[in-house]
């Protein structure tokens, strides 16, 4: 299951999982894309590919979309969380709705998308593994990223805590 899979890095992941045998659900917000990158991946002899329209940062939406993934796909054991949102804006600009919005999607959108996954394979005795994507802004600070540099550290941490807790 990928996040963010109609996006320029999420279509690379995509492809790349095919390619070493993997089926994949592409999880984007915008359902039209994530069914385009899914069309220009699939084909006869090919792992299967489904696309998934869904918010990350939706709680609600985070449990349909790997119930989804689960009836189209069967078991999900990876989960790969490419979904993030990359504003650029002084701090003195930033205006509080869109702080919340790269936080609820840069880190709470990852945390809901390791929990539901993380019961699920706790529940079913799977051993899954998880892949969160960063950036260097999460330890590098810059002019104009308070916001996404502030998620990305967060981010970081949510994947230590989780590689303590899950491992």
């Amino acid at each position: 299951l990928l996040t963010g899979g109609a996006g320029r890095l999420g279509r690379v992941i995509a492809a790349t999982l095919q390619r070493e045998g993997a089926s994949v659900a592409i999880v984007d917000k915008d359902g039209q894309a994530a069914k385009a990158v899914a069309g220009e991946l699939g084909g006869k002899g090919k792992p299967a590919v489904t696309a998934i329209c869904g918010d990350v940062s939706d709680a609600g939406e985070v449990s349909r979309m790997v119930g989804e993934a689960a009836a189209n796909l069967g078991q999900i054991d990876i989960l790969v969380n490419c979904a993030a949102i990359v504003p650029s804006r002084l701090v003195v600009d930033v205006e509080v709705e869109e702080w919340d919005r790269v936080f609820a999607i840069n880190v709470r959108g990852t945390m809901l998308m390791c929990q539901a996954m993380a019961r699920d394979w706790i529940a079913n005795g799977v051993k899954g593994a998880i892949v969160n994507l960063s950036s260097g802004a999460g330890q590098s600070a810059r002019a104009g990223g308070a916001h996404y540099s502030g998620s990305k550290a967060a981010l970081n941490m949510l994947t230590e805590v989780l590689a303590i807790e899950l491992g």
